[in-house]
C-alpha cells in the first residue's frame, strides 16, 4: 500500500536537520557520516516514534476513536510520544505502563504527568490482555459508561 492512500495526521516538524559527523568520518577514514535530528520533529522533546504516530493517529481517527491507549515500559519513550500526540490531537489517552515495584516520578513517567497522562500501573512482565484488562476502570472513568467498551470506538497503539 502506498504511504499517500494512509489516513496520516500531520504532528511532525519535518524534514529534520541532517548533521554531518565530520569528525567522525575523518577518523574512519571515510566515507562522509550524517545523522538524523529526530530530537527536532517537535512534541514533548521529539523523537522518531512520532513518523509512526502520525500513521497509528490517522488510523485512529479514521475510525472514530475517542481514547488512545498504550503501552510500554515506565520510561517508555513511544508511551510520552502518544501521550503528546493524543494531547496535541484533543484525544483522551491511557498510559499502561510495567514497572516494578514503585517508580520514580523522574524523566518519562513524570513528563507523561505533567502531559496530564491516565496513568495504569502494572506489574512488569503482565502479559498486554491482562493490563489491558486494568485500564478498563479509567475508561469508564473517562466515558461515564457502564460497560466500558459499549459504543467506545479504541484504537490500540502497540510499539
Amino acid at each position: 500500500m502506498l504511504l499517500g492512500k494512509l489516513s496520516r495526521v500531520k504532528l511532525a516538524h519535518l524534514p529534520t536537520p541532517l548533521e554531518e559527523l565530520s569528525t567522525l568520518t575523518k577518523i574512519l577514514g571515510g566515507p562522509r557520516i550524517f545523522i538524523k535530528q529526530d530530537d527536532c520533529t517537535g512534541l514533548a522533546m521529539g523523537g522518531n516514534k512520532v513518523r509512526k504516530l502520525e500513521f497509528l493517529l490517522g488510523d485512529a481517527e479514521a475510525q472514530g476513536a475517542e481514547i488512545l491507549i498504550t503501552e510500554g515500559g515506565v520510561q517508555s519513550n513511544h508511551c510520552r510520544q502518544t501521550v503528546a500526540t493524543a494531547r496535541q490531537c484533543g484525544m483522551e489517552w491511557i498510559v499502561v505502563l510495567h514497572s516494578s515495584g514503585r517508580p520514580d516520578i523522574t524523566g518519562n513517567l513524570l513528563l507523561d504527568q505533567i502531559l496530564g497522562a491516565c496513568i495504569v500501573l502494572v506489574e512488569k512482565g503482565e502479559d498486554m490482555k491482562t493490563s489491558f484488562k486494568k485500564s478498563f476502570p479509567r475508561i469508564k472513568l473517562l466515558r461515564r459508561d457502564e460497560d466500558p467498551l459499549d459504543g467506545l470506538s479504541i484504537s490500540t497503539i502497540v510499539k
